[in-house]
């Protein structure tokens, strides 16, 4: 407590029991102990201690100087602080106290530390050993509270930890200065000592690992505290929060680590002193074990080497957890310094135990575990540390752990959680770091054992024949509780890393487990049912050494041997400070977590893509149950309306409409059919009724004839264009005759339109039967299957476009895409089950969706892996024959209208026919045929329903595991799985089923011609039964071929005829008109397309960026830091950087002084976030490449070389570019080492005087800002710029939020060879990010439409130069459409390859939060590239305008003169580029010395084009040369006033005489008043022309050649026959021939109104309305 000289002493006791003894020394250091009692310290009140008032008691004292009576209230004041209740930092008391009550406790104590520290640190002083024992125990009390209350670590401030490492070096040097008899005497000091630099690292690390709390003193100081706003290297990991108060709590945490340095440096000096001050105290054989109340020991022995020698020797520090360290045997300290010694020498060993983490500052910490003990060894050969390394025996450490930081083992059942396909429990553990091995404990509980294994694999799950290693439980150390232990030290783990999966299982008695070096494998049947019980816990252990070069701990060269719940046992070949660590690690889900964590609100994403899956998937049911009726309805067959009740022949017609978008038709549409035996009349098919003849439709009709035709040889179409417009015309595919008698069937490929503004311009065709077999051209046929393979076999939009006659229903093609969906939700969980959580972050984003490439590829993986599934399905629906053969179709609508007929004639129905009623009859005999012969092998009806059940199956299969693997995600993976669902939705929709259409197209068109494609299902799902063929119809004779047929003969539609030319020039200048319009409209929109694409690529803020950094960093117009102006030596240039430079790379202090909270990795203009850091980066020139001339040799020894791009150095120096290490340690700078374009990620670099590489010598500078100036100053000492150096570039990169705007910037000052610094600069503001938003969506969109509009312009060009082939070249504007097209393809490359090149660069910034290297130079390289191929792009596309303008005969006009006097302008600029370049060489010869301008051939071209311009500087011309004057006048007499005068005359003349020309021309199109009149026309106020025409229904044949009079008396006649013809057969002779009106509009071709009515009854009673067939 205290010692004195005096005869008396006032004792001051802590609080507690004491036993009060005296000891006497007298001057030769004997003494006596004398028992004085016992004494009963009390606790005192809060009241009694305010009264007592400490502070003035402690400031009496100190000023008296009685430091005896300080410590010993000191030490009073102390245990007041740890037992007073109003004082404690416990739970139970600090728990109840507010945040700002609890604040002010912590103060209050820390304040008393503080208190005592500094009265103890400035008065005490110390003579002898007891004094200095009562000074290092008030350290120990003011600093040791960390010991039984974790809070009192937040007592203890930087300001503290400062002011105790000078106290403990003040006691420390008394220490060495104290005459000490024996090294036992100090173990209370050392103990003490120890005791407050455990506490002292304590209370450190508490608050770097605990970030979240910071010391109150700390904190109050946070306004005041240096903020550095540079980046560290070392720490990548550092993110500013937005909260102030936790940015000035991060910045303690930052200030504490920069100063954790520092103390533990300080702290192992004091400690290695002490050691090193004991082990001189100590003689050979002697060993002092200290050991300390935090747990801390020191070990300190000697010994003689050769006592070493075949023995080795075993450290064990006392009171530290079994702690110890195995020397070697023949372990020689004196040969680490000489390796010639013989060992003889003394050897001391200290090793130092730290119960706690010493270096917890470097991130590496994390590898070890926080309870973990470290070992500090140090070796002494005699008086001489010695270092240890590169040993032949290992070391061998001990190293203690606190086993309740270690997890409880897991208990398993083993008959729930065995696996269902083998019978194996697995579990799974994930490795995190390198050189770590790792445990596995098993305890079975049961009486008896079972034979159990273990088998483990790498990345996947062990099965009985694939597994990395197995082993034998029972072969497995066991201790005493029955625990199975397992070790796999990091040699036998390979140092791998990564998810590690066990299989525990019980194997047959009879089994034997394979050897290693044997290929045998086990098989399921090897092992038995799991049914047993058993606890299982994994962990992971290492060995760590602190390695000072790199400031981190490493396990390199460590082995771990073993490990359990205590200790750690580690091998080592060199000694340093060494640490344990361990992970503990996950075993088995069970599925109780998944039913116990399934709520609604948890898990919400899940139960909202199910529900709206689920009800979108009812909807679109209901609606293809609907459509499925309706084309059941619309595949009906219809009966002709001139069919006669007389005919019993029959013949099914069916038409296909072709695939163009406008192929349908309104028309009135007649034909003939002409065979072998007979002809028919003119037939009339019935109208569209806005359903038949459209796009894609297939329509059936049923005629009868009065016999047979035989083969069908002609068949003859044709319809009058009545059709409104655009339904006028009509595109005809395919026709298919059937002969329902025979079961013949007459194919008609006609693939032709039946229009006079389209095709062959004709509405009149005769065809004659096609063979099926036939072959196509490749394009027609690779149309055709196309559109009909994306109708029928593309996956999503065959739902809408099925074709009407398919099997495969539109409501199985819904489930097929539901099952589709899950499967792929499925298989992307498997995937995401495999992927570590992490935030969401990607290429796309849309809300809470984001979408990257490794969700894309994973996304088309799942959607690839399921297509197999689809197409099986697809297969069967499509195959799978029905149970009985549906009624004919044809056979039914017949008799529908035999009966409707025969009830209006009320003929008598003869009822041997077996039409009769067929349509209200049931199914005929399973026996009758079916219509057509299947083209395809079917398969059992029985295997439609097999599919159902597959669907509904892998439903329920797919929802319920999804359901499970989400809910145990979270939100976030949730989240990336629902996003590669997503992806693998749009892929298949837009990617994957158009290129399974297109390869089945034209494998189709290429090798299957010969497949019949025209049957459809519907047509081999028909019965046909066999129909009465009378007797007259077997022994029909075929048609004379001397007799013309009426197919052949009959007038139709003649396209000759005046009136049909006329009308086939107006449609087909209409339609013309109509594309050009359309024309100039879409090219207008892609020209906004472009301009979109063009302005989301450039922002009008750049200019205003770059202003703001030039004048940051230039500052123009200063007169001490203008970079312009003043850096003209290598020092301004050093003191630019020093003080311009970087002032301006970090956020300074506020205007008030504040530190820039929250602005780490801003400039100073605290807009610009820097990207990553800054480096300055020189190129210097080979001088072994440069010769001195010969004659002055003698007097320079050496040059510096040229800046010529190859000869700069790239060789590695040492300091002071020195090529050889003349002094050891002096290559240690990286900073005169080469690094190559590659490492620095940099391009070529072109300055004013010449070019550079993207190589160089590199300063990084991403260190503080004081350490920044430290290198900077250190360079400029060590000549790091030389008369060798070319350029220095400074280089980085910056992100303005604000403008959503990247910057790359480069200052450059260039040292000529010739002396003299010039500098330039650039700052290139580039936009790399969608801006989002609204904008952003758009340009999204037009980026998609850009690609879209390319590829469909590269097949448009394509199909032209297949057309026009050689000729395609020959124009102008073909070839600017490749260049266009070729420009297309290189932008929509270059935007790929930048955006991964920007997504890597962000990669990195984003893992690195900022501050780790980012070069964006390539990024912002091609971005410009980008914007310049757009702006090609937007050139040639908008002078393509003239060509689509060029209807109009002005602008035309100026294109042909332009064309006309080319010839004479090529002549004229051939001329004009040799007399120009003339003056421009002889302008540069003359100025090239003195004028820049001039200098170089390129800028002397630039200047002479700009003095063509007006624009130069005639004095300072004349300056140089006197007779600049004449040649400025020759140069403009010869070039303006002659050769540009000879141009415009050209240009003139050539204009004149194509005006000429084009007086007299009309305009092709005169399409302001064709738009005009559209416009008119659809809002009725006026009426479209008509454009229909009247068929020629006579045979010409019978028109006799007679004159022209008698067919002028007979044509009343045969107009009046035929009036009455026309009532007889087609209105039952019910028109009145005698109303002049009736007959007038019969003649113009229209029906009569009165006639109407009577016309559409006999229509609808012949059966007009289709009949659906039976379902």
């Amino acid at each position: 407590m205290g010692s004195s000289g005096f005869s008396s002493l006032n004792l001051i006791f802590p609080v507690g029991i004491f036993d009060v003894s005296c000891r006497i020394t007298d001057n030769f250091g004997s003494f006596t102990n004398v028992f004085l009692g016992t004494v009963n310290a009390s606790m005192i009140t809060k009241a009694q201690y305010d009264a007592y008032n400490p502070s003035a008691v402690l400031q009496n004292l100190a000023s008296i100087g009685d430091q005896t009576t300080l410590a010993m209230v000191l030490n009073s004041l102390a245990s007041i602080k740890l037992n007073a209740d109003w004082l404690s930092l416990n739970d139970s008391s600090f728990g109840n106290l507010t945040s700002d009550q609890a604040n002010d406790r912590l103060n209050e104590i820390s304040n008393m530390n503080k208190q005592a520290l500094e009265f103890a640190a400035d008065t005490m002083t110390f003579s002898s050993l007891s004094q200095l024992n009562v000074g290092v125990s008030v350290l120990k009390s003011a600093s040791c509270g960390v010991l039984t209350q974790t809070r009192a670590a937040y007592t203890i401030d930087m300001n503290f930890r400062n002011k105790s490492l000078q106290f403990m070096k003040k006691m420390e040097l008394a220490l060495f200065n104290t005459t000490i008899y024996s090294p036992y005497d100090l173990q209370p000091f050392v103990s003490s000592f120890m005791d407050s630099a455990v506490c002292l690292l304590i209370s450190m690390n508490e608050v770097i690992v605990n970030p979240s709390l910071s010391p109150p003193g700390d904190f109050a100081k946070a306004p005041f505290l240096d903020y550095d706003t540079g980046i560290n290297k070392k720490d990548t990991s550092f993110v500013v929060p937005l909260n102030p108060a936790d940015q000035m709590r991060q910045n303690i945490l930052e200030l504490t680590k920069q100063q954790a340095k520092s103390v533990v440096k300080d702290l192992f000096t004091l400690v290695d002193s002490l050691s090193t001050f004991i082990l001189n105290l100590t003689v050979p054989g002697e060993t002092v074990d200290d050991e300390s109340e935090s747990g801390a020991g020191m070990y300190v022995t000697k010994i003689q080497e050769q006592n070493l020698l075949g023995a080795g020797m075993e450290i064990r520090p006392a009171g530290t957890l079994n702690t110890s360290v195995n020397i070697p045997p023949n372990f020689c300290a004196s040969h680490h310094s000489d390796i010639l010694t013989s060992c003889t020498s003394d050897a001391g060993f200290t090793a130092v135990v730290w119960p706690v983490v010493t270096h917890v500052y470097p991130p590496s910490n994390v590898y070890l575990s926080n309870l973990t003990s470290v070992i500090s060894l140090s070796v002494y050969s005699g008086s001489e540390y010695v270092t240890v390394a590169n040993l032949t025996q290992p070391v061998i450490l001990t190293i203690p752990r606190k086993s309740q930081t270690i997890p409880m083992p897991i208990f398993v059942e083993g008959n729930t959680a065995v696996d269902s396909r083998v019978p194996f429990v697995y579990h799974t553990f994930n490795v995190s770091n390198a050189d770590s091995a790792f445990t596995v404990e098993i305890s079975p509980r049961g009486d008896t054992l079972p034979d159990l294994v273990i088998l483990l694999d790498y990345g996947r799950l062990p099965t009985p024949a694939r597994y990395d290693t197995i082993i034998s439980v029972k072969n497995l150390t066991v201790n005493k509780n029955g625990t199975y232990t397992w070790f796999v030290n990091n040699i036998q783990n390979n140092n791998r890393t990564g998810r590690l999966f066990l299989a525990i299982a019980i194997l047959k008695k009879n089994s034997v487990i394979p050897k290693p070096e044997t290929n045998d494998t086990l098989q399921k049947e090897d092992f038995v049912d799991f049914d047993i019980n058993y606890d299982i816990r994994v962990t992971t252990s290492g060995c760590y050494f602190y390695n000072e070069t790199s400031d981190m701990w490493s396990a390199s060269g460590l082995k771990c041997l073993s490990a359990n719940t205590t200790h750690v046992v580690c091998e080592a070949y060199h000694l340093t400070s060494f640490g344990s660590g361990y992970l503990p690690t996950p075993n088995t889900i069970n599925f109780e977590y998944i039913f116990a964590h399934a709520g609604f609100i948890n898990n919400l994403i899940i139960y909202v893509v199910i529900i709206i899956t689920f009800v979108f998937y009812i909807i679109m049911m209901i609606w293809a149950r609907f459509m499925d009726k309706k084309d059941v309805q619309y595949r009906g067959v219809t009966a002709l309306g001139d069919n006669s009740v007389e005919d019993k022949y029959l013949y099914e017609i069916t038409f296909t409409t072709g695939a163009d978008k406008e192929a349908g038709t309104d028309s009135n549409i007649q034909f003939i059919l002409s065979g072998e035996y007979s002809e028919t009349d003119v037939r009339h098919l019935p109208p569209s009724d806005n359903r038949r003849y459209r796009r894609y439709s297939v329509d059936a009709f049923v005629m009868s004839t009065h016999g047979p035709l035989g083969d069908i040889c002609y068949l003859r179409i044709w319809h009058d264009n009545s059709g409104k417009s655009p339904h006028d015309s009509w595109q005809l595919q395919t026709v298919v005759i059937r002969d329902l008698q025979t079961r013949d069937k007459f194919v008609f490929k006609v693939n032709s339109w039946l229009s006079l503004d389209r095709g062959e311009n004709k509405l009149d065709i005769l065809l004659k039967p096609s063979d099926i077999d036939t072959n196509e051209e490749f394009s027609t046929e690779f149309y055709n299957r196309g559109h009909r393979t994306a109708n029928e076999d593309h996956m999503w939009l065959s739902i809408f476009l099925r074709p009407t006659g398919s099997r495969f229903s539109r409501k199985e093609r819904v489930s097929v895409v539901m099952l589709y969906l899950y499967l792929s939700m499925l298989l992307n969980a498997f995937c995401y089950q495999r992927l570590p959580d992490s935030p969401r972050s990607g290429v796309f984003e849309f809300s809470a969706l984001t979408i990257s490439l490794q969700q894309t590829v994973i996304g088309i993986v799942a959607g690839t892996l399921v297509y197999p599934v689809t197409l099986l399905l697809g297969f069967i629906f499509k195959r799978a024959r029905p149970l009985r053969l549906k009624k004919c179709r044809a056979l039914e609508a017949l008799a529908k209208q035999r009966r409707d007929q025969q009830n209006a004639t009320e003929t008598q129905i003869d009822t041997g026919e077996i039409l009769n009623e067929y349509d209200v009859m049931s199914l005929q005999s399973s026996n009758n045929r079916s219509k057509d012969v299947s083209p395809v092998t079917c398969i059992p009806c029985w295997l439609r329903w097999l599919a159902w059940l597959l669907i509904l199956g892998g439903l329920g299969i797919s929802v319920f595991f999804v359901w499970s693997y989400a809910i145990m995600w979270g939100e976030i993976k949730t989240v990336k799985w629902f996003s590669s669902f997503i992806t693998s939705f749009f892929i298949s929709l837009l990617v994957t089923q158009w290129l399974k259409v297109v390869f089945v197209s034209t494998l189709g068109a290429l090798c299957c011609k010969s497949a019949n494609t025209l049957t459809e299902d519907i047509d081999c799902d028909e019965e046909l039964p066999e129909l009465n063929y009378d007797e007259e119809w077997k022994n029909v004779n075929p048609m004379d071929p001397s007799i013309k047929r009426k197919a052949l003969n009959i007038g139709g539609v003649n396209s000759s005829e005046p009136e049909v030319v006329s009308l086939t020039t107006r449609l087909t200048k209409k339609r013309e008109m109509n594309e050009v319009v359309r024309d100039i409209g879409i090219y207008c929109l892609f020209l906004v397309v472009l301009y979109v694409l063009v302005n989301g690529s450039t922002d009008p803020n750049a200019f205003l960026q770059q202003n703001s950094l030039v004048n940051s960093f230039i500052t123009s117009g200063d007169n001490t830091l203008d970079y312009s102006q003043e850096v003209t030596t290598t020092d301004k240039y050093w003191y630019w950087v020093q003080n311009v430079l970087l002032q301006n790379l970090r956020a300074q202090r506020w205007y008030n002084d504040d530190p820039p909270y929250g602005l780490r990795g801003f400039l100073d203009d605290r807009v610009n976030r820097i990207i990553g850091y800054a480096i300055i980066r020189q190129i210097r020139s080979d001088p072994r490449t440069c010769r001195v001339a010969y004659s002055m040799r003698n007097f320079v020894r050496n040059c510096s070389g040229s800046r010529a791009y190859g000869t700069e150095d790239t060789r590695n120096f040492c300091n002071g570019w020195s090529v050889e290490e003349k002094v050891p340690g002096t290559c240690t700078y990286d900073q005169f080492r080469y690094k190559t374009e590659t490492e620095l990620q940099t391009y070529s670099t072109r300055g004013l005087l010449g070019t550079y590489g993207g190589g160089g010598y590199v300063i990084q500078l991403d260190n503080l800002e004081t350490e920044d100036i430290a290198q900077l100053q250190t360079m400029q000492s060590l000549g790091w710029i030389d008369k060798y150096t070319r350029a220095v570039m400074l280089e980085f990169s910056t992100y303005n939020v604000n403008v959503n705007l990247f910057t790359i910037c480069r200052i450059v000052a260039e040292f000529n060879e010739g002396g003299g610094v010039y500098t330039s600069w650039r700052f290139d503001p580039i936009q790399l990010l969608s801006t989002g938003g609204s904008f952003g969506f758009i340009l999204s969109v037009c980026q998609i439409i850009f690609v879209a509009t390319t590829v469909m312009s590269t097949l448009w060009q394509v199909w032209k130069i297949k057309k026009m082939k050689c000729e395609y070249f020959a124009s102008y504007w073909h070839i600017a459409e490749i260049c266009i097209i070729l420009t297309s393809y290189a932008t929509i490359a270059i935007y790929i390859y930048q955006y991964f090149l920007i997504r890597d660069a962000l990669a990195i910034f984003n893992s690195t939060f900022g501050n780790g290297y980012v070069r964006m130079d390539a990024a912002a390289l091609y971005s410009q590239v980008y914007l310049y191929s757009l702006a090609i792009i937007v050139f040639f596309s908008t002078l393509k305008l003239i060509k689509l303008l060029q209807f109009n005969k002005r602008i035309d006009q100026l294109a042909l003169a332009i064309e006309n006097c080319w010839n004479e302008l090529a002549t004229f600029f051939i001329a004009f580029g040799i007399v120009f370049f003339a003056f421009c060489c002889l302008f540069h010869f003359i100025f090239m010395g003195c004028l820049e301008d001039y200098s170089r051939l390129v800028t002397a071209v630039e200047s002479t084009f700009a003095m063509l311009l007006g624009k130069l500087d005639l004095s300072e011309m004349v300056q140089v040369n006197p007779i600049a004057p004449i040649l400025y006048f020759a140069f403009s007499v010869m070039n303006t006033i002659v050769l540009v005068n000879i141009m415009l005359t050209i240009i003139m003349v050539t204009f004149t005489l194509t005006k000429s020309d084009f007086e007299s021309r009309e305009n092709k199109y005169d399409i302001i008043n064709f738009i005009w009149s559209r416009v008119r026309q659809n809002l009725r106020l006026e009426r479209e022309p008509d454009a229909s025409v009247i068929p020629n229904v006579q045979d010409e044949s019978q028109n006799s050649a007679t004159s022209d009079d008698s067919i002028a008396d007979e044509l009343p006649d045969k107009v009046s026959q035929l009036m009455k013809y026309i009532s007889d057969v087609y209105f039952d002779g019910q028109l009145n021939l005698n109303d002049p009106e009736a007959v007038k509009q019969i003649v113009q071709g229209r029906l009569p109104s009165n006639s109407l009515q009577s016309y559409t009854r006999k229509f609808q009673n012949a059966g007009q309305k289709s009949v659906p067939s039976s379902d």
